[in-house]
């Protein structure tokens, strides 16, 4: 089992939030594969693990708001305290989705070397068989 490198700035655990951010499915050998591939971004890009982490964080935002609007069901924006006028913004490109789907796009990007990613992944949310060798 990999060890993750905690000294360019990843916190334990930070290998399986990537891998649900990036909509993949979490187990003991994706988890080693991304601590493995998360190390070495802290080669090649140090001051990029600051940005995933920040990624994240705003995944874990997202997630909030998603688990919100479920609640209200309704997708209304309070626009007025005063007089509580509700409207719909931006018809969802600002949504929360939208911003699940940006953090996933950016996730690609940071982890393209990463076979986790690579693995015939691109959907976004599907993945494939990964085969040990």
């Amino acid at each position: 089992m990999a060890t993750l490198d905690t000294s360019c700035g990843w916190v334990a655990g930070d290998p399986a939030r990537v891998l649900l951010a990036a909509g993949l499915p979490l187990g003991t050998y994706s988890v080693d594969q991304m601590t493995v591939c998360m190390n070495e971004l802290c080669t090649i890009a140090s001051t990029q693990v600051t940005e995933v982490r920040n990624l994240l964080d705003d995944w874990d935002d997202a997630q909030a708001a998603i688990k919100e609007t479920n609640v209200s069901q309704d997708g209304r924006v309070l626009v007025k305290a005063d007089v509580l006028e509700w409207e719909v913004v931006d018809a969802g490109l600002n949504s929360p989705q939208a911003e699940v789907s940006r953090i996933r796009d950016l996730l690609y990007l940071y982890f393209g070397y990463c076979p986790m990613f690579t693995n015939g992944n691109m959907g976004h949310g599907g993945y494939s068989a990964l085969i040990r060798s």
